[in-house]
């Protein structure tokens, strides 16, 4: 069999309504590890946002904030964080409009 990737999103797929990690996700990842295959996060939340308990599930890696970290087996691939200038200015915008953040 060839080895897959399967790219998983962290809230409504690995977390359930609840907020909590269901037995039957963290079972179909650990078959998924069994048979060999990579399991990542695919999620727009960024590195510091994941807790011990996804990278508990043995996940073999994530691409982050939108695709703007890639990390995979403890490397980080990609990094590309916003440029002080854009966040600057988004916050400015934020704030003008009011709109929470």
């Amino acid at each position: 069999m060839k080895q897959k990737v399967i790219f998983l999103d962290v809230d409504g797929t690995i977390y359930d309504e609840k907020g909590e990690i269901p037995q039957s996700t963290r079972r179909a990842i650990a078959l998924a590890h069994d048979k060999k295959h990579l399991v990542l996060l695919c999620t727009g939340r960024s590195y510091s946002e994941i807790g011990a308990e996804l990278w508990d599930l043995k996940l073999d890696g994530m691409i982050g904030s939108a695709g703007a970290f890639i990390y995979f087996r403890d490397k980080i691939l990609f990094h590309r964080p916003m440029k002080p200038e854009s966040v600057h200015n988004l916050l400015d915008f934020l704030e003008r409009k009011n709109i929470p953040y």
